[in-house]
């Protein structure tokens, strides 16, 4: 019984490996990556070890065409896909992205799309409720002296939530703290950086000028954010107009998300894994800080929900 069932599982997976598509995009998402890992600044369930990720990314390089990902999405609707493509995505725009990924990518030549919030690219604001609160929470002093019980709740239910009166009756809350991070602090890369990188390599996108959960904003606030996301980003050449989605999962986006950025003109992606084939609405990206690819690949399931305006 035991050799039969081992048989069916093998043979399961040959016919699921069969279904999935042989031309598709595969678009991998990171966030942050450093040579060591600092409890300040880096979050474990976005982070990779900058060794791992380059052993990564040598991975890709050595199996797959890797593509920027404006030029991988014109290959997709225009129905030229004749293999599998792969384009790298980094989120936020954080600094290790300016002090460690974008040297490193340099150095292998390899392309990748940057996803930009555009509220943190000067000493004014920190960030937003979520890396704030993990720096205070990282460290038990300022946990003691910054952070109340109401603080920490607040901090716990706001991922989660599906009520935009709560949402926005309590990310403030916690953004505030952002004046008492130390001045030398620095989360996300500064502006002036991305007028020196390579065109040819690398592209900006749109991550929202603030970094909040879209589905919990007015339609009039996410619309407002994206003029000013794309009004300082589209100054650079490098600029695609191509909207990852903050946070990225079903619950963080609405119809009205959608119809803003059809407004717009912008590209979607979310980041709620799956590949993408010609008829996908919005580009799916697969989370992968941390996480060994080529198991992830081994894991693709031929069955995927989409996404359609």
């Amino acid at each position: 019984m035991q050799i039969i069932g081992l048989t069916m599982h093998r043979l399961k997976q040959r016919i699921k490996k069969a279904l999935i598509p042989r031309n598709k995009l595969l678009v991998f998402n990171f966030h942050q990556s450093t040579p060591v890992f600092n409890s300040h600044k880096n979050d474990k369930y976005i982070w990779s070890d900058l060794e791992f990720f380059e052993s990564q990314i040598n991975y890709l390089k050595d199996n797959f065409e890797i593509l920027r990902l404006d030029q991988a999405i014109r290959e997709l609707r225009s129905g030229k896909l004749k293999r599998t493509m792969v384009s790298i995505t980094f989120d936020d725009g954080d600094i290790s992205v300016q002090d460690h990924v974008i040297p490193l990518l340099t150095k292998l030549n390899v392309p990748a799309t940057f996803f930009i919030n555009t509220s943190y690219l000067t000493t004014e604001q920190k960030g937003y409720w979520f890396n704030i609160y993990n720096y205070f929470n990282s460290d038990p002093e300022k946990r003691k002296k910054y952070l109340s019980e109401e603080t920490k709740e607040i901090a716990g239910n706001l991922r989660n939530t599906n009520d935009p009166g709560y949402y926005l009756g309590n990310y403030k809350k916690i953004e505030v703290l952002s004046e008492f991070i130390n001045k030398d602090t620095d989360f996300y890369l500064r502006l002036e950086f991305l007028k020196i990188l390579n065109h040819e390599l690398f592209t900006i996108g749109l991550h929202g000028h603030e970094h909040q959960r879209f589905s919990m904003m007015t339609k009039s606030w996410q619309k407002n954010d994206l003029l000013s996301n794309i009004e300082i980003l589209s100054k650079f050449n490098i600029y695609t107009p191509i909207f990852a989605i903050p946070f990225g999962k079903p619950h963080d986006w609405n119809n009205d998300t959608l119809e803003v950025c059809k407004d717009l003109g912008l590209e979607v992606a979310f980041a709620n894994g799956g590949y993408n084939v010609k008829n996908n609405f919005g580009i799916l990206r697969i989370p992968v800080d941390g996480l060994d690819i080529s198991r992830v690949l081994s894991s693709l399931h031929p069955f995927l929900k989409r996404y359609y305006y």
